[in-house]
């Protein structure tokens, strides 16, 4: 595998990068016509040892700005086979954790500029999954710049155009730096958005035969505030007895705090993903782990390493709700086997024992409900119609043709 380098050089520096460069040189294509009279633009093969994770990304050739003896050239990235690039990091809306895992070891292996990261995010991500991500990026930068004054702003951040950034060390570097920072957390935040019961379960394969599912205790509780957001979350208690009030603040994530589970969920979602569990795989739905085996003793086997992996970790489980290497269980209101998977009795029960709907608050509230599970329920679309009409044609008060709803 090789690392390539643009170099752009005069006509006697490139007789003599001739020479010595051979035979990795090429005289570059759709590039010459931008240069200055006398100039050549040579393709320098400069030998790269890549990590083993990046093995496979074959027809990448990284081009990083180098200093010519008189002035700093500008780079761009070429992709002889980018489909190489789409097969490694796959779909997005199919398997986020190893999208971000496989974009996370690209921007590590290569020194990547926002043009190289643009053309890998327009060719593998579809246009809403771009913007979701772009936006949260955003959003966390945001969010940074409050406690960091050194992260800037979103639009700084993650800008939406070639920013013209040179790339070496010093600002322009880190503002690279913290572009792909803000990307991986936008990817997070993006992929949490994903997650449905529908969508969560279509990633267990056919081939799963038992499951586990652990429920974890306390979940926001485990997961540490940075002390420069202390302040953000401080509050005043009065002691009961003495009535004496005092300064307090939390540590952790707070339970009641807006962001709390979605960040619980980014960071639970970074965890295991360093835990080798495959052929296994570990489904997540904010505390709610399942983990989908092809066996029983590969079930048993790699629940145990899951365990071992989050003990330490400061993750508690709670022994109660816990099943363990069943070929049947109950998750997220469902009832899931390796053929089949429903609504659990309780469910359809409770959904069968609502009172007649009466005001267009109602209709909303039981849509919300059943919205969760309509995958589940035949020709939705056609039963929930009435629904929102009614909704619709009395927004306030009693509705007018109860009837109809019912």
């Amino acid at each position: 595998m090789h690392k390539y380098i643009w170099y752009m050089l005069d006509d006697s520096e490139a007789r003599k990068e001739k020479a010595v460069s051979a035979p990795h040189y090429k005289e570059s294509e759709g590039v010459a016509h931008d240069l200055p009279r006398g100039v050549e633009c040579w393709l320098c093969g400069v030998f790269h040892c890549l990590p083993c994770h990046t093995r496979g990304l074959y027809g990448l050739c990284c081009f990083i700005q180098v200093p010519e003896y008189r002035k700093v050239i500008s780079s761009r990235l070429c992709f002889p086979d980018l489909s190489q690039i789409e097969k490694r990091l796959g779909s997005f809306s199919a398997d986020s954790s190893h999208y971000i895992k496989e974009f996370r070891y690209l921007s590590q292996a290569y020194d990547l500029t926002w043009h190289d990261i643009s053309v890998v995010l327009s060719s593998t991500l579809t246009p809403d999954e771009r913007e979701r991500i772009q936006t949260a990026a955003g959003n966390h930068a945001d969010q940074v710049h409050l406690t960091d004054n050194s992260m800037p702003v979103g639009a700084t951040a993650v800008p939406g155009t070639d920013p013209d950034w040179t790339y070496q060390d010093g600002q322009d570097g880190r503002r690279k730096r913290d572009l792909i920072q803000c990307l991986l957390a936008g990817m997070q935040a993006a992929a949490h958005k994903y997650q449905t019961p529908y969508t969560l379960l279509s990633h267990i394969s056919p081939s799963i035969a038992h499951f586990t599912v652990l429920d974890l205790k306390d979940a926001f509780f485990t997961i540490p505030l940075h002390p420069d957001s202390y302040f953000l979350f401080a509050f005043t208690w009065t002691d009961p007895d003495t009535h004496t009030s005092s300064q307090l603040t939390w540590t952790v994530l707070p339970q009641g705090f807006r962001d709390s589970p979605h960040l619980f969920g980014q960071a639970l979602a970074r965890d295991p993903t360093s835990c080798s569990l495959t052929p296994s795989t570990l489904l997540q739905y904010v505390d709610d782990l399942l983990l989908c085996s092809p066996s029983l003793s590969l079930s048993r086997q790699h629940t145990a390493d899951l365990l071992n992996y989050l003990g330490p970790r400061g993750y508690r489980v709670s022994p109660a709700k816990a099943q363990l290497s069943v070929s049947s269980i109950t998750y997220l209101g469902l009832h899931l086997t390796a053929t089949t998977n429903g609504l659990t009795a309780d469910r359809t029960r409770i959904i069968r024992e609502l009172q007649p709907l009466e005001t267009a608050e109602q209709i909303l509230a039981f849509l919300g409900l059943i919205g969760f599970f309509w995958h589940w329920i035949p020709n939705f679309a056609l039963l929930a119609k009435p629904l929102y009409l009614a909704a619709k044609e009395t927004p306030q008060g009693l509705l007018t043709s109860p009837s109809a709803v019912r």
